[in-house]
């Protein structure tokens, strides 16, 4: 047996954080807050600053105001509209009351926000009525990336995590390889962070989350919850796919009927119901459908399309809505796509739309402090927000949430470090891991990457695996799950890049197949946005239903799938029928 100096060069931190986005930053520049005599060590396979979900995703930050929004109405409206009584309400109660001070903490560290001359923070309601949203500059990571490394944050870039160590029942480290002359790493560390973003299965534009935090966590023995919850849709232009944000009220059908206010009326955000509507019309034969731009709404104000008449762009009610450097990102996209986009009757504002599947699940566990099954791991971000339970999004809070979970991951993972010694690495288990990850480059000729990306997309893109759920259609989906993960072994790699691909599509196929599972367990249709939807159980049942699906790595590899109670009754918020 190999000894552990011979296999890698070995890399030593008290914390070690996996992800350097908003919610990997936070989490490393808390910690050093918090216990300074930490060393703090954060990885990544992208360039810290520029790794993760930005401010380019919707140019805004979720805020309760003081005064004007009252946490317990976020917690009623969310728990009713959007978790559909699956919702920890606790913990959402203790996120919606942690928000105004994660802003306040995010100014502290030099991210700018709009204000007045006597510093009254420039915010807008948001279309639910009981959340603000504030502008935020895009350079939202590059500002928390220099914070950090003004308080000492150490940072590896262009290093790909691939598993995670484990001795006994703790994490003993991680192993990466640089993506560019597959240099191997063994870290070692006291506690560990994942902020690797959720999974969105490569098939998204904006966000391409491959999962290899939630794999890694899954296989190192961590409980998954919720897996089954991982589609959300936007209504997008026809022929570019760019989402339309605040389209949601402005559904027209070729007659000019307003289609989502009979499918979905008065509904802030794009629904399944609105995306099934359209679907009727289209095989009732009243299609194409479009958005109309003249037609102003709350939902397209709030997002910054329109303000009053004599507002500037991005202002809403005289106040900014968006950051300018955003006005000039959206301006380029725009641009770009312009001579691209199909439009109705020659108008120009009333493009024609289509509905744009964007499956994404994020199943790590984790309890109110963030804290994973696993004894010495937290969690930050969207990797863990279907496991969560939480179900507290709404647009343009993915910002806040990110550093508000780091934040809170913080607190555990630092006091961890502060009072406990590593475990041992086990060198067979690096060996057989490096082993594992390296076999591609032996195959060079073996199958084509590209080619296995395609099987895999079908399945989170067919509407009847990822939207018109059943049995039938999720048995069919395993099924290939199984005969694609069969092909692994054939696949074929020639630098760092391509073995980072060949262990995505590994990721990527364990989370379709926890998604499934998960779903043919479920006996219902639930949760409006990350939604499960079944032609074969159509409606929610919380007579039956009220429970929670864990899924986690069973002794013989199979996956281990139960139920717990959702624990309704010690719940402020009850649905009617109990």
């Amino acid at each position: 047996m190999s000894e552990l100096k011979n296999l890698g060069t070995v890399i030593k931190s008290d914390v070690m954080i996996l992800g350097a986005g908003i919610a990997g930053l936070s989490t490393a520049i808390s910690i050093k807050e918090n216990h300074p005599q930490l060393d703090v060590l954060v990885v990544d396979r992208n360039r810290a600053g520029w790794a993760g979900l930005s401010g380019k995703s919707g140019h805004g930050f979720f805020d309760m105001v003081p005064g004007v929004n009252d946490p317990e109405d976020f917690v009623k409206y969310q728990t009713e509209n959007f978790g559909e009584y699956l919702t920890d309400q606790d913990f959402l109660r203790q996120n919606a009351f942690a928000i105004h001070s994660t802003l306040l903490k995010a100014e502290s560290w030099g991210i700018e926000f709009p204000k007045d001359p006597d510093g009254i923070y420039h915010t807008q309601m948001h279309p639910n009525g009981v959340a603000s949203l504030i502008a935020i500059p895009l350079d939202i990571n590059v500002t928390l990336h220099k914070k950090a490394c003004e308080v000492g944050v150490r940072f590896m870039e262009r290093v790909y995590v691939s598993d995670l160590l484990k001795t006994g029942e703790k994490i003993s480290g991680a192993l990466g390889f640089d993506l560019d002359d597959l240099t191997c790493f063994i870290f070692s560390a006291k506690s560990f962070v994942i902020a690797t973003h959720s999974c969105q299965f490569n098939v998204q534009s904006m966000f391409n989350g491959n999962g290899g935090g939630i794999a890694m966590a899954y296989r190192a023995g961590a409980e998954m919850r919720n897996a089954e919850f991982g589609v959300a849709n936007d209504v997008v232009y026809k022929n570019d796919g760019h989402p339309i944000y605040g389209s949601c009220q402005s559904v027209y059908n070729k007659d000019g009927v307003n289609i989502s206010q009979i499918y979905a009326p008065n509904q802030p955000e794009v629904s399944l119901d609105l995306q099934l509507g359209a679907e009727k019309e289209m095989e009732e034969g009243r299609g194409p459908v479009y958005m109309d731009f003249n037609v102003e709404t709350h939902s397209m104000k709030s997002v910054g399309f329109r303000g009053n008449a004599d507002d500037k762009p991005g202002f809403v009610d005289g106040k900014r809505r968006i950051w300018p450097d955003a006005l000039v990102w959206q301006g380029h996209i725009m641009e770009k796509a312009e001579k691209y986009r199909v439009i109705q009757d020659g108008d120009p504002t009333r493009p024609l739309i289509s509905f744009k599947m964007a499956p994404e699940t994020s199943p790590l566990r984790v309890d109110n402090n963030y804290k994973t099954s696993l004894p010495n791991v937290w969690a930050a971000g969207f990797v863990c927000y279907n496991g969560s339970a939480t179900f507290e999004w709404i647009r343009g809070n993915g910002l806040a949430m990110c550093m508000k979970t780091g934040i809170r991951a913080a607190v555990g993972a630092g006091n961890f470090a502060a009072c406990t010694v590593p475990a041992e690495i086990d060198a067979a288990q690096v060996e057989g891991l490096k082993n594992h990850f390296l076999a591609p480059l032996e195959r060079k000729d073996g199958m084509d990457l590209e080619d296995m990306m395609d099987r895999i997309a079908e399945l989170v893109q067919d509407p009847k695996y990822i939207l018109h759920r059943s049995d039938k259609s999720m048995a069919e989906a395993l099924e290939k799950v199984a005969a694609i993960r069969a092909d692994l072994p054939k696949l074929g790699a020639y630098d760092g890049h391509t073995l980072a691909k060949c262990q995505d599509w590994d990721s990527i196929l364990l989370i379709i197949e926890m998604m499934y599972r998960a779903g043919m367990m479920r006996k219902e249709t639930r949760v409006r946005v990350w939604r499960q939807y079944r032609d074969d159980y159509p409606t929610t049942d919380n007579k039956n239903w009220l429970k929670w699906i864990i899924l986690q790595k069973g002794e013989n590899d199979e996956m281990k799938i139960w139920t717990e109670d959702v624990p309704i009754h010690r719940y402020k918020y009850k649905p009617a029928d109990m």
